[in-house]
């Protein structure tokens, strides 16, 4: 069931609850009032404004949290239900409510109240909304359940991590919110609702352009485009970064574009053609295996990678026979066009269905022969392109040492394989960048080395060259702190 995730503060109510309830809880305090008159001044409202800008530390509101020293959570719990009943009832964000009860009468979806405000006053609210999934700033209470007047666990900013905690994972069908600190949250949502207020509208406008590139890919996924065009699947679901998107070219798209480019001798426009119709070919197959693993053998995984929201798996559960007919449509017309450009398609066209066989048995297996299935997938869809051409043993063992093996040592450095004497090699996964420089580096004098003995490929040796100096980019880039460092162990 899809998750919809909802703010509270300035969502669901146009009030800030924490401090809205503690005006209404101590109406009657003198040290309450005086507290107001000072905290409504200019001076310290700037002051209040510069800590929490520089530090992160709301003032104001540690304050307050203070003077709830000594009260049972039973007292401010029964509060915040007058609170909502006598306060809170009178500012509601009617849009937001009517928003939200339209989606759940159409989605089969399930709310999760997400918010900074205090416990008491999100249970209080949950109990009154019937929404028994909750997650909220909590306070220090002793033995006893009496208040501490300090704060364990603040939600500010913590919202991801807190939801990942109670098992609930992106991506989410939709989240509700006004706080900017929640742009995380709607990276990874299906639909997107922003309560802008005057105040905020330039930041949000800021904010959202930087994930425009992601509404531009969730607006495609929504048509499920991807499930039906070939290679649609891998930019739309598998690329979540553009830099992925980039890596991929480089250490895909340009190497087999080269080798293939050497051994090609017709016009550079059947060239063009024929390169593009394979890649699709193979890409049309290649997603099977991806769709299959992204709807099925998620549900035999104990902790499966989501990468389809639950939209989109509804989608699949009633279309899956038009979605893979659509493939296997694409698989006949691509091998069919490539007939017509070339005489030496019929290898190439075997290995690319080849590719989708071994898929089969790869989604059905977890144990340590994944490797051995996963290594030949690699095999298959980097150098399958070089079946249209007669090439010699020793020319398809430099090919897999370009990529293809030195792929299969980094996922068997993977803690779920246990593969002995590896850790040799790749003691930690956080290595890897590093451990691809030393790679590639002995992988050039090999080259260099054995062409003093005989005739090495000039596009094998520019290709050991030109991944070597990629790889130590990326290493530096990393370091340097100009592009974000992955983190391999996870």
């Amino acid at each position: 069931m899809g998750k919809i995730i909802v703010d509270i503060c300035g969502t669901l109510f146009n009030s800030n609850t924490t401090y809205d309830f503690c005006r209404f809880f101590f109406v009657n305090s003198k040290r309450y009032r005086i507290l107001e008159i000072i905290f409504n001044s200019s001076f310290i409202y700037l002051l209040n404004a510069a800590c929490f800008k520089l530090m992160r530390k709301d003032i104001k509101k540690i304050i307050l949290i203070k003077m709830l020293n000594g009260y049972s959570y039973e007292e401010l719990y029964n509060a915040a239900n007058l609170f909502y009943d006598q306060y809170l009832v009178y500012h509601k964000n009617i849009e937001v409510w009517n928003l939200l009860n339209y989606y759940l009468q159409n989605c089969k979806s399930e709310i999760v109240i997400c918010s900074a405000t205090l416990d008491f006053i999100a249970d209080a609210i949950a109990n009154k909304m019937h929404i028994e999934l909750h997650i909220s700033s909590r306070l220090l209470y002793t033995l006893n359940a009496k208040c501490k007047g300090k704060i364990l666990v603040d939600l500010y900013g913590m919202k991801k991590s807190a939801l990942q905690a109670k098992n609930i994972s992106p991506p989410f069908e939709a989240v509700f919110t006004d706080d900017i600190s929640d742009i995380e949250l709607l990276k990874f949502s299906v639909r997107r609702f922003v309560i802008v207020s005057h105040k905020k509208r330039h930041k949000w406008d800021v904010l959202l352009k930087k994930v425009i590139l992601l509404i531009i890919n969730t607006f495609i996924l929504m048509r499920n485009w991807a499930f039906y065009l070939p290679f649609c699947y891998t930019l739309f679901i598998r690329f979540s970064k553009v830099s992925q998107f980039i890596s991929w070219v480089a250490i895909y798209i340009i190497p087999t574009l080269l080798v293939f480019l050497s051994f090609y001798e017709k016009g550079m426009f059947s060239f063009l053609l024929c390169y593009f119709l394979s890649v699709m070919l193979v890409y049309n197959y290649y997603e099977i295996g991806y769709i299959q693993n992204d709807t099925e053998t998620i549900k035999k995984e104990n902790n499966p990678t989501l990468r389809l929201t639950m939209i989109q798996l509804q989608y699949y559960k009633s279309h899956f026979i038009l979605i893979y007919s659509s493939r296997i449509f694409w698989g006949i017309l691509l091998s069919l066009l490539l007939y017509l450009l070339s005489d030496s398609v019929s290898y190439f066209i075997c290995s690319s269905i080849l590719l989708l066989l071994l898929y089969q048995v790869y989604n059905n297996v977890r144990n340590r022969f994944t490797l051995f299935l996963h290594f030949l997938l690699v095999i298959i869809r980097y150098w399958a392109i070089i079946l249209y051409f007669p090439i010699s043993l020793s020319f398809m063992c430099y090919l897999l040492l370009l990529f293809p093996v030195l792929n299969l040592l980094e996922r068997s450095s993977e803690s779920r394989f246990h593969i002995p004497y590896i850790s040799y090699l790749i003691a930690d996964r956080n290595d890897i960048p590093l451990f691809r420089v030393k790679y590639y580096l002995t992988l050039l004098f090999l080259m260099l080395i054995l062409e003093i003995f005989t005739e090495i490929p000039l596009v094998i040796l520019f290709l050991s060259f030109y991944f070597f100096s990629y790889r130590i980019i990326v290493y530096f880039f990393m370091k340097k702190k100009i592009i974000k460092h992955i983190d391999y162990s996870k």
